[in-house]
């Protein structure tokens, strides 16, 4: 490497060795020989060291060498070409020394850019992925091996350490993402079932709420036909008593005066027998009306239950939506929501 650092070229046999073919030779032989006879570690930063080293006076070298050939060219307009075509091959020899010397250190170099730039892709858009693609990437990242680093081993160390970092820490926020959301989505699910519970249990209520008033309904009907009927009958018995009556009287009319005493008490009978009849209807009448006000007041007591019942399953269904965990607006709302679901179905009913 010394020698490389001492070399120098007399300046009157600078022509020569440059006009001359292959006069340069002894001197390229020469720096080939110490390039030869180098030797460095290239896992030492000494050694790495000693690599540039050589490399840059190999460069010196050509550096020198060319503007030694310049000079001369400079000198000697006559012989440009000699010169030049001097100059370009030992450029040529000496770039191809010079990458042959370095090749060492450029692989190293090269590989471990490599690596880094592996870790720095396997870290690229990592919250776009989900929990089995970050599993894949961390997985990638422990099996890369920093055994040929030797120049940026720690910086290499402390990228692929902080990249698994990285990934470990989004993945564990994404699972607990996504347990959170599917605890929310069982919560969910719990309270739809609570509501369709409540709902079924609302209309069975209603359909036995239904039938209960259908019968009474039916009940009370059958009564008023059955009041009809009577009423009609006894129409029916009066109007033919008084034809009855009537026609008595006209044959009573006809008969004889002696008979007039008889005709009267018959008169009297049938009068009687009116009044009689009018008196039972009036009690029939009063009968009947007391068992229709019997019927309405158990009307109206199935309506006050039914009002009772649904302010109590009200608030039982409003406990059971808090006891869900349900907030308080929120069960509210689901409240009114199945109240007024009630309604529509009553009215439903109700048109029926």
């Amino acid at each position: 490497m010394k020698n490389l650092q001492a070399l120098t070229i007399p300046s009157d046999k600078a022509l020569d060795v440059f006009i001359k073919k292959g006069g340069l030779d002894p001197i390229l032989q020469k720096i080939q020989d110490e390039v030869n006879l180098f030797n460095a570690d290239t896992t030492t930063k000494k050694g790495r060291d000693e690599i540039a080293s050589m490399a840059h006076n190999v460069a010196k070298s050509k550096s020198y060498l060319d503007s030694v050939g310049k000079n001369l060219v400079a000198e000697l307009k006559r012989q440009p070409k000699l010169v030049d075509e001097s100059r370009k091959s030992m450029r040529d020899f000496l770039d191809n020394l010079k990458r042959e010397v370095r090749e060492p250190l450029t692989k190293i170099e090269v590989r471990e850019s490599n690596i880094t730039n592996n870790i720095n892709a396997l870290i690229d858009d990592l919250e776009q992925l989900n929990v089995e693609d970050l599993s894949a990437r961390l997985e990638t990242l422990l099996n890369i091996s920093l055994a040929d680093v030797v120049i940026s081993t720690k910086e290499i160390t402390l990228l692929l350490s902080t990249a698994v970092a990285k990934v470990e820490q989004i993945i564990v926020s994404k699972r607990a993402e996504q347990e959170k959301l599917a605890a929310e989505r069982r919560v969910e699910a719990e309270k739809l079932e609570i509501e369709k519970q409540a709902i079924a249990a609302e209309r069975a209520q209603l359909e036995q709420e239904k039938s209960r008033l259908d019968e009474l309904e039916l009940q009370r009907k059958r009564m008023e036909q059955e009041k009809a009927d009577q009423a009609r009958r006894a129409k029916e018995e009066l109007e033919l008593a008084k034809i009855r009556a009537e026609n008595d009287k006209q044959k009573l009319i006809q008969i004889e005066k002696q008979k007039q005493l008889k005709l009267e008490q018959e008169k009297q009978a049938a009068v009687e027998r009116v009044k009689q009849l009018e008196q039972q209807e009036l009690k029939r009448l009063e009968q009947q009306k007391l068992k229709e006000q019997k019927l309405q007041d158990e009307i109206l007591e199935a309506a006050k239950n039914k009002k009772e019942n649904l302010v109590k399953h009200s608030k039982i269904l409003l406990q059971r939506c808090l006891d869900s965990g349900l907030e308080l607006n929120i069960a509210k709302q689901t409240c009114s929501f199945i109240r007024a679901e009630r309604n529509i179905i009553s009215e439903f009913y109700n048109c029926y």
